[in-house]
């Protein structure tokens, strides 16, 4: 499919930067796969050509960075999700009201930020996914660079410690909390005791 050149005609409407960030993905091929199998989403696979947006900060102290892939919608009330029976799911909030809660939000993750001991890692694995196009280039938080904080939602980014690399350095991989959601002041309920560095 790649030197049919079907792969570039099913990209042929996707931006640059998308297409950089899914240059390896055979697009037909999975819209194939999908309809084969009869999975009930089968229009996920338009994100790898229209993409999504997000929103990102690493566990730095003071400092955040916002990263995008502009496109389509990753949240929200989703008709079908997963495979089996259906059943009955609670219906999510209208979501165009967590708009108004964006810089309360944000400034409570913020003021909430402690520099981890691997912070210079994950710093640096957020600038070689941006090298490699997986992201746009980070930006620091209150800069020129930074859409204002009422417009966007910021979630965390912390590392994790994997093995060792074979100097016997610590293996580091960074994870995106996308499921991170503010108190906004409400008072927090403990159901059970939390490890130290849980998150």
């Amino acid at each position: 499919m790649w030197t049919s050149g079907e792969c570039a005609s099913w990209y042929a409407q996707a931006a640059p930067h998308v297409k950089q960030v899914s240059k390896t993905v055979c697009g037909p091929m999975l819209e194939l796969l999908s309809t084969a199998i009869e999975h009930p989403d089968g229009d996920s696979c338009d994100l790898f050509r229209h993409g999504t947006t997000f929103v990102s900060h690493s566990l730095r102290c003071m400092t955040a960075l916002a990263s995008s892939f502009a496109g389509g919608q990753l949240y929200g009330d989703l008709p079908v999700s997963g495979l089996g029976s259906h059943v009955a799911a609670t219906v999510v909030p209208d979501l165009e009201g967590t708009k108004h809660t964006c810089a309360d939000s944000n400034q409570e993750l913020l003021a909430s930020l402690k520099e981890d001991v691997n912070a210079r890692v994950l710093h640096q694995i957020t600038l070689d996914d941006h090298a490699k196009g997986r992201m746009s280039e980070p930006v620091r938080v209150g800069s020129s660079s930074c859409p204002p904080l009422g417009q966007v939602r910021l979630v965390p980014r912390f590392p994790v410690t994997q093995g060792t690399n074979e100097d016997g350095s610590p293996k580091i991989r960074a994870v995106d909390h996308m499921s991170w959601s503010a108190r906004l002041h409400l008072p927090h309920k403990r159901t059970r005791k939390q490890a130290t560095h849980s998150v």
